[in-house]
């Protein structure tokens, strides 16, 4: 085998080396493009969810919120009327001792 050729043979064993690997970096940035296409997908999903979750967690709380305060009114009231009541019933006491007394 003459010098010529020898190189001939190694340029053509290295060109198709080159070749291969050449497809094998294809197919990698291929894969790595599909890879960022899902990671992206998912990170755009996840944002979604915790968006969603963020939002319904906030109406429950205001939704809470607003049924505390209701509850809070109410029971407001029902102590006014309470010591509506008790503020009457002491009255009637008095004016009943009163009276007993001046019977007396």
């Amino acid at each position: 085998m003459s010098v010529s050729t020898a190189t001939k043979d190694s340029h053509y064993r290295l060109s198709k080396k080159v070749a291969q690997l050449t497809k094998v970096i294809v197919q990698l940035n291929t894969a790595n493009e599909k890879l960022n296409s899902v990671s992206e997908k998912y990170t755009a999903y996840k944002e979604k969810i915790r968006d969603d979750c963020a939002a319904e967690i906030k109406a429950i709380i205001e939704e809470s919120n607003d049924k505390v305060e209701l509850l809070q009114k109410e029971h407001k009231a029902k102590v006014c009327f309470l010591q509506e009541i008790i503020s009457k019933s002491e009255a009637k006491e008095k004016d009943a001792r009163e009276q007993l007394e001046g019977a007396r």
